[in-house]
């Protein structure tokens, strides 16, 4: 919950992922699956929400033994649960919650959205970018939360925003979308209301529980479920493929790249292109494979070995798009044109 974090008493210091704090989470965790596995509402679990909040880490390798522990032992009680970290797997969060090096160990990936954009149709997409990103590691995803106030924005946009999210979620195959949240909260003088205001109005409810527009966005959107049946859909392969630096999700020697601009990177080239009407996807360069069009955004570089991948596929009529730091004044141009397919390179300034 957006309310007052309370202290863990068995970790006063909040060293969370720490060995010697570990056993005695996991006893804690023993007597909460115990004690409620087989209710009819569990659906599932959800280690907790947003553990970030309490300590960052950027070790991947402490991160992933904290979180194997966990699962493995909620596992071992309720094994037909499915399992979720409860925290944003998203390109631009600390390093172990990037989608990459969890998916190996949750059931699904649990991104949690809140960006704002002034214009709704980047702001749709810019959602959609990060779900494929997600599910384009073949991985379950379900959007764990998403949602915007409305003391800051109109109750209307609120729910055009909440529609086009659901149905935009729907149509990539996602696994769900859970809103945040159902109601608007009453009591403003309560840790953190007082300094956070925003966190009052998420709810398609009002605190006198009337309903506000998004209310009914939901109903109209549960009414198209009623009509749509996807076992009768089959969508179309995405040849347009992003590509996904390494670098994004290892630690690399000797580098230093900065994570926010290369996952905004990767999300706008996703809006644009699918402005352009393309059928596109992301494909991490280690695993680079069949396509029509790849894509390398704006990036500080790619695995020796991408680049040699990358020219055989051209070399059997694949077309690469890329952008790189400003060399000459020619700019857009086509490098090579005896390839069988194409280059495209772009100069940033």
């Amino acid at each position: 919950m957006s309310g007052k974090n309370w202290p863990f008493p068995w970790d006063p210091e909040d060293i969370v992922y720490e060995p010697r704090v570990l056993d005695k989470t996991l006893h804690f965790i023993k007597g909460i699956v115990e004690a409620a596995r087989g209710h009819p509402a569990v659906a599932g679990w959800i280690i907790s929400n947003e553990i970030t909040h309490v300590r960052k880490t950027e070790d991947i390798a402490l991160f992933r033994l904290w979180l194997g522990a966990i699962v493995r032992t909620i596992k071992s009680l309720d094994p037909d649960k499915p399992i979720s970290l409860g925290d944003s797997t998203v390109p631009y969060k600390p390093l172990p919650m990037r989608p990459e090096n969890i998916a190996e160990v949750v059931d699904y990936l649990s991104p949690h959205i809140y960006l704002y954009d002034d214009d709704p149709v980047r702001h749709g997409l810019t959602y959609m970018a990060i779900l494929e990103y997600c599910l384009s590691l073949g991985k379950p995803t379900l959007l764990e939360e998403f949602g915007f106030p409305t003391n800051l924005y109109t109750e209307e946009s609120h729910a055009g925003f909440i529609e086009t999210i659901l149905v935009g979620s729907y149509a990539l195959r996602a696994s769900g979308a859970f809103i945040w949240c159902a109601f608007d909260f009453p009591r403003e003088e309560d840790e953190p209301y007082l300094w956070e205001p925003h966190e009052l109005f998420f709810g398609i409810f009002r605190k006198d529980d009337s309903p506000k527009p998004a209310a009914e966005a939901v109903k109209r959107f549960n009414e198209l479920l009623k009509i749509l049946d996807w076992n009768n859909y089959e969508p179309s392969e995405k040849e347009v493929k992003i590509i996904v630096p390494t670098v994004l999700y290892k630690h690399l020697p000797f580098t230093f790249e900065n994570a926010a601009d290369l996952s905004k990177a990767l999300i706008r080239a996703y809006v644009l292109a699918k402005q352009s009407c393309l059928n596109v996807t992301f494909t991490r360069e280690e695993k680079i494979e069949r396509g029509k069009l790849f894509i390398a955004t704006s990036l500080p570089r790619l695995l020796t070995s991408t680049w040699r991948n990358l020219l055989k596929l051209v070399e059997e009529k694949a077309v690469l798009y890329y952008s790189h730091a400003p060399i000459s004044s020619e700019s857009p141009r086509i490098l090579n044109p005896s390839l069988g397919g194409t280059i495209w390179s772009q100069a940033f300034a």
